[in-house]
């Protein structure tokens, strides 16, 4: 090899060696630091959303196979985001929110005479600026994987690393739960009943679990089937299934019947495709590298029969619990699968509804552009109903409805572009995948649940989704698989 080529190909390592150490830092900060909701893990995930551009820019510029336009077609992928900043700023010299006097007190009341199609909502003006950042490096960052990678193995390596972390944390999660049940909450630091570990929400825990849930099945249904016991126990596959174990552990106990739910479908289905891996055909064995051994087919089909009797036995038994746990909870009809009514600090089944009903009437009142970033605890105070209590609600429970409520369906729109864009080029390719439709799975799961409740208020699962998202549309099209 020439001594330019090794330069070349030393060069381009680093930007995949750089791009797999920004995935883990974007991942694993906002896991430490309460999920991302503080302002000292904020600062940091967006301080560290720079370094994507910066190492898109410099793989652009010195990894000589690079596509001319790269560095061109990440900044047009970007422009929808930064599109909604700008709405951000442009609502924000227009508040809609005034300081009222009556008699020796000062209210606040929204004033929309005269309002123009951007309006803000916010107190605090730093806030929906700070909200529409995160995004753009949450975006920024996943939309590098595509760009600098054209290989699986690199996706793969970032999967495992994340899967292993989370693996982790789950069981100190869990240790340190049973340690606040043996010497009480009151007496160890905690965040409350309604916390896991570093969660302050286990539902947002739940989310993001489910993302690596997946994204380690995923890794279990890329790798290769070992036949050999102590092969098996030490491959990939085995470490990645024994890592979703403990994740969907940590699931079962804080999440709600619909996320244990979405977790037994992605472990239904990742089993599933194990199952038809290990089949003992011809042509799995093939690709298994076990017919170039023997002749025979009788002395290698045997050792098909364990994988797959184990994966088939697994199978159906999250399609028992999958059932079993729909039925219970759609019995119930205090949750029908939406809540937990076990969990006291959890929302109720009526809450739910009304919160629906009532960010209706916000939406209709500003359909196309809504009423500004970070704007629903202070809009929504005036159309709260009385069954919701005097409280103020931070979210809706429901991203998909704080996003109709603060941007409009034009933000949601602009929001939904790009990925868009990517579904239809994946799709025209007709190139796809077993493992691919394990992680496209994956991202379905977590926006159902962006629907029916809101995993996307923490960044840690935030960040997670746009990671496997970008990373499923690089899947199916990259080069060295």
């Amino acid at each position: 090899m020439l001594d330019e080529e090794v330069i070349v190909k030393h060069s381009k390592n680093g930007n995949e060696r750089l791009l797999i150490i920004n995935a883990l830092l974007m991942v694993f900060v906002p896991m430490f630091f309460l999920g991302g909701n503080n302002d000292i893990s904020i600062g940091l995930f967006i301080a560290m959303g720079i370094i994507a551009p910066i190492n898109v820019a410099n793989y652009a510029r010195t990894w000589v196979e690079a596509n001319a336009h790269t560095l061109r077609n990440y900044i047009i992928a970007l422009l929808p985001y930064f599109a909604v900043l700008a709405f951000t700023i442009l609502g924000l010299c227009n508040p809609v929110l005034k300081t009222v006097l009556s008699g020796s007190g000062e209210y606040f009341a929204i004033d929309t005479s005269g309002a123009g199609s951007f309006v803000s909502a916010s107190i605090n003006s730093l806030q929906p600026i700070t909200l529409d950042l995160v995004t753009i490096s949450a975006v920024a960052y996943a939309l590098s994987i595509f760009f600098i990678t054209d290989s699986r193995y690199i996706i793969r390596r970032i999967f495992f690393y994340c899967v292993s972390a989370v693996a982790v944390w789950t069981v100190f999660g869990l240790i340190y739960e049973l340690i606040l049940d043996i010497f009480g909450r009151e007496n160890l630091p905690n965040f409350g009943p309604g916390a896991f570990f570093t969660f302050p929400h286990k539902s947002h825990w739940s989310a993001f679990s489910i993302a690596w849930l997946g994204a380690g099945l995923t890794n279990a249904i890329y790798s290769a089937q070992r036949f050999r016991l102590k092969s098996f126990s030490l491959s990939l596959r085995s470490l990645s299934l024994l890592s979703c174990a403990i994740i969907l552990w940590g699931i079962c106990y804080c999440g709600t019947p619909l996320e244990r739910s979405i977790a037994y479908v992605l472990c239904l289905f990742g089993f599933f495709v194990l199952v038809l891996d290990t089949v003992p055909t011809r042509k799995n064995m093939d690709r298994h590298w076990m017919s170039k051994y023997s002749q025979s087919l009788h002395k290698i089909t045997p050792r098909f029969y364990v994988p797959c009797a184990v994966y088939t036995l697994l199978a159906l038994s999250f399609a028992f619990m999958l059932f079993h746990t729909c039925a219970k909870s759609l019995d119930n009809p205090n949750e029908m699968l939406l809540v937990n009514s076990s969990d006291e600090s959890a929302i109720t089944l009526v809450q739910k509804h009304s919160l629906v009903n009532d960010c209706l009437c916000l939406v209709k009142e500003r359909p196309m552009f809504g009423w500004g970033a970070a704007s629903f605890p202070n809009v929504f105070a005036f159309k709260q109903g009385g069954d919701l209590g005097d409280s103020v609600w931070i979210t809706p429970h429901s991203d998909f409805l704080c996003k109709l409520v603060e941007y409009g369906f034009a933000g949601l729109a602009l929001s939904m572009l790009m990925p868009m864009f990517f579904f239809f080029r994946w799709l025209f390719k007709c190139d796809f995948s077993a493992s691919g439709a394990m992680i496209f799975l994956t991202c379905l799961s977590l926006l159902v649940m962006s629907v029916l409740s809101d995993p996307f208020q923490c960044i840690a699962a935030y960040a997670s989704f746009w990671t496997l998202l970008i990373s499923a549309f690089r899947w199916d099209s990259a080069t060295v698989r």
